[in-house]
């Protein structure tokens, strides 16, 4: 299928997907408040996370249509998950056949966070997997300026695609003369891009690269040995054969490579997977970064691409001159002993998979919470606003105000600290909720006995020690 109906089609399902229960959360409520306030021209970076200018500029774009601008984005971001599952079975079937495009799509579909988390919830890092790997495809189809563009997009995701793009506009710089002038603007537009607005709205150059420092609760950064942490946890990403399929691939296109000078494709897809984890690993390690487990996506995505290729070359090893039969039952051996890995992952997906109905339901709640307290003014009457650091995002976004006019209920070791924090509210109005289901509500403790019930819906409350109580 050429790229641009595959597109479309990643795109309409996208859409369709919007039928089922639906919901942003943390950081692209973030980028659709930073959208709407670049609009309004009173952007406030200070009390968020880290810049990301790719998923902003698309809310910026559409932040006229209100509300209506982060289902937007929430196409934009489930169109690049699917992107990046239809992209790995193309690169790995144009190497070694539909199976290989199989395992390499059945990888990424059970990596961790991948269908649970990271697509349903608008994160930006399925995009950036689809928008690596679709790089990948067109530089193998000579296509180099659509796969600079692409690493340039790919950059504008995660600083950790920088390394790749300097490289790549050094190969465009030697390779196509012609395009030098597009190097040079795209290479200058970074500051603009990464830096300024940081600066314009908060006077910190670099105050995204210090929230990026701060570590995640459970993250590598906590751990003795942040590095082999990162290591650790790409290994956790996905079930094992994607780990050892991957090994057999590497390992055999180095062989083939010193015999023969051959498979060179796979080789640099074996250098950028583990030139990406590598790079993640290091910057960890040097406390620059947090090596969340997300950050490892392009590294995952090319690493299940390479899977499918080395399974599929050692069955075609094993059983090459043995019949049919022999290579059924290469196969079979294949599939049953990776058997118990995908039951184990696909549990693990029944359970956490539900947690998008429960999230979808909680947000959707929140501007009938509002509503029941009074509504917005009345609220924002009796500041300061309260909230855990996951839901403040969301609270921000209703309330129509910066986050960092949010007050964060500080939480467990760990929890990453942005805008003002206290350890518990003593005045003024506390939104409270669940994290997830089975989790307990926070803020779990107030600084005072002043605090009454004035709204709740089913999975939240608001307190306050100014309001009446709730009826």
């Amino acid at each position: 299928m050429p790229v641009g109906p595959m597109l479309a089609a990643c795109v309409a399902v996208a859409a369709l997907s919007l039928l089922l229960p639906s919901t942003i959360t943390f950081d692209p409520f973030t980028w659709s408040t930073w959208g709407r306030e670049i609009v309004h021209l009173r952007l406030d970076t200070s009390g968020g996370p880290a810049w990301k200018p790719l998923p902003v500029l698309v809310d910026t774009l559409f932040a006229p249509l209100g509300a209506a601008d982060k289902w937007v984005w929430l196409v934009v971001a489930r169109a690049g998950g699917l992107l990046a599952v239809a992209v790995a079975y193309r690169l790995a079937r144009r190497l070694a056949g539909r199976g290989a495009g199989a395992i390499a799509a059945g990888g990424m579909l059970l990596s961790s966070s991948f269908l649970e988390y990271l697509t349903p919830f608008g994160m930006s890092e399925p995009l950036l997997a689809g928008l690596a790997l679709l790089a990948v495809e067109r530089h193998l189809d000579g296509k180099y300026a659509q796969t600079y563009g692409l690493t340039f997009f790919s950059l504008l995701l995660r600083p950790e695609a920088f390394p790749f793009f300097l490289g790549y506009s050094v190969f465009m710089w030697i390779r196509v003369p012609r395009s030098r002038p597009l190097v040079v603007g795209l290479v200058a537009s970074l500051p603009m891009f990464w830096l300024l607005p940081d600066y314009l709205s908060s006077g910190d150059w670099l105050r995204s690269t210090r929230r990026a420092r701060m570590p995640t609760q459970g993250g590598p950064l906590l751990s003795g040995n942040p590095a082999l942490a990162v290591v650790e946890s790409e290994f956790n990403v996905v079930v094992l054969p994607i780990v050892v399929g991957s090994i057999i691939a590497m390992a055999m296109a180095v062989v083939d490579y010193v015999k023969r000078r051959q498979e060179r494709t796979v080789l640099a897809l074996s250098v950028l997977c583990i030139g990406w984890l590598a790079e993640v690993a290091l910057t960890t390690q040097a406390r620059l970064g947090a090596g969340d487990e997300r950050y490892l996506i392009v590294s995952v995505a090319l690493g299940c691409v390479l899977a499918g290729v080395g399974w599929s070359r050692l069955v075609n090893a094993v059983a090459a001159g043995r019949g049919r039969w022999v290579r059924m039952a290469v196969i079979g051996i294949a599939v049953v002993g990776s058997a118990p890995f995908v039951g184990q992952r696909l549990d693990e997906l029944s359970g956490t998979i539900g947690e998008v109905p429960y999230q979808a339901h909680k947000y959707g709640e929140l501007a009938q919470l509002i509503d029941r307290a009074g509504g917005r003014d009345r609220v924002l009457s009796c500041a300061p606003i309260t909230a855990d650091i996951y839901q403040m995002p969301a609270v921000a976004w209703h309330l129509g105000i910066h986050q960092s006019d949010v007050v964060i209920a500080a939480g467990p070791k760990g929890t990453p600290a942005v805008g003002r924090v206290v350890a518990l509210a003593s005045a003024g109005t506390v939104f409270r909720t669940r994290t997830t289901r089975a989790s307990p509500l926070l803020p779990a403790q107030l600084g005072s006995t002043e605090f009454r019930l004035v709204a709740t819906t089913d999975q939240w409350q608001i307190l306050s020690t100014c309001g009446r109580p709730a009826a």
